[in-house]
């Protein structure tokens, strides 16, 4: 803190009841501690003022530096101008003058992009297949000679024979049921007690409405001026042709029911008898693979090892061409 005593910034010690501050100096009474609390502001003012009174400050580098006149091909000295003691006098550095020459400026090359390369098609060179069966097929061997057929056309590139086969044949697996038995097996069978049953139904409805109409009949004459028997006789009459019709009406809906429960049955047999089918074929054809891979293993082990010297064959000749 400032102590007006001393002049001069001194150290400042806190009195016993935290209230004074006195300098360290000359135990002068400075002020309270608020004002301590506020000295450091101060002080970082006057730090400030003292950076703004040094020059350092403004300009902490120094004055610019004035750069070097360049001298130009008209103002330089002649040679006759030069004495030559004044030569000798002066270091060799002085007498001798750099050239002047101009620098093109440098030009950043731009990345170009590479070209693709373009790859020789590669070809296989394998034998005509035959059309016979697949494993047969395998455990073959390869002809030495391959001759020109219809299934293959040879040509000659560069003193290499190259083959282009055809598409291959295969005929398709037959199914391992008859399929035109199924298409032509009738998509429903009515048997002979349903068909009756129907039948006997559809007659019995026919006759009950018949007698209902007829015992209807004699009611509607025994009440206007007709026999009076008729009345009770008809009323008779139109009970038995109503429960005839009933009766009818029970025997149709209970052989219509019959012969749709068949006909699910019938198909449900249908559809389980072609699952199993499916079944067994899938099974026939795993046990058909497995077989296979095991028998045809080592052929075709064989037939690459043939393969692969055939292609090393044919780059040694490369080579040696």
């Amino acid at each position: 803190m400032w102590c007006a005593n001393c002049h001069a910034d001194v150290a400042a010690e806190i009195s016993e009841d935290q209230q004074r501050v006195h300098c360290a100096t000359c135990q002068t009474d400075i002020g309270s501690a608020d004002s301590l609390r506020a000295s450091s502001k101060t002080k970082e003012a006057r730090e400030l003022l003292e950076r703004w009174a040094n020059s350092e400050m403004i300009d902490p580098y120094g004055p610019v530096k004035q750069p070097a006149p360049k001298v130009s091909e008209g103002t330089m000295p002649l040679a006759s101008e030069f004495k030559p003691s004044e030569i000798a006098a002066q270091p060799l550095s002085q007498n001798i003058i750099p050239p002047v020459v101009d620098v093109p400026p440098l030009i950043k090359p731009q990345a170009t992009k590479p070209q693709p390369t373009k790859h020789q098609p590669k070809f296989r060179l394998d034998g005509a297949h035959s059309l016979g069966n697949e494993s047969e097929s395998y455990l073959a061997s390869p002809p030495e000679k391959v001759t020109q057929s219809k299934a293959a056309t040879t040509y000659d590139r560069g003193g290499e024979r190259m083959f282009l086969h055809q598409g291959h044949r295969s005929a398709p697996p037959a199914p391992h049921f008859d399929a035109q038995q199924m298409l032509q097996q009738p998509e429903g069978k009515i048997t002979v007690k349903t068909g009756a049953m129907t039948l006997f139904g559809q007659w019995m409805a026919y006759f009950g409405v018949l007698i209902l109409t007829g015992g209807a009949a004699m009611v509607i004459s025994g009440y206007f001026g007709g026999p009076e028997h008729f009345t009770s006789t008809g009323w008779l009459v139109s009970t038995f042709g109503q429960m005839l019709l009933f009766l009818g009406v029970v025997t149709l809906v209970s052989g219509g029911m019959e012969q749709t429960t068949d006909e699910v049955k019938r198909q449900v047999e249908l559809l389980g008898n072609r699952i199993i089918h499916f079944e067994q074929a899938s099974q026939e054809i795993m046990q058909r693979e497995a077989n296979g891979k095991t028998e045809s293993a080592a052929a075709l082990r064989q037939r690459i090892q043939q393969e692969l010297e055939e292609i090393n064959r044919q780059l040694e000749n490369r080579r040696a061409s």
